[in-house]
């Protein structure tokens, strides 16, 4: 249980840095921590 608890909370998580770096892309400053996300993950 443990396992899919954290597994539905990293990919909510994953979900919402996604539109958290969209909007920080708009600006021109997403690239980078959108790179450094995908890499951790």
């Amino acid at each position: 249980m443990k396992i899919v608890e954290s597994k539905t909370e990293s990919r909510y998580f994953v979900a919402t840095g996604a539109k958290f770096c969209r909007k920080i892309g708009e600006q021109g400053k997403g690239r980078t921590l959108t790179r450094s996300l995908s890499e951790s993950h």
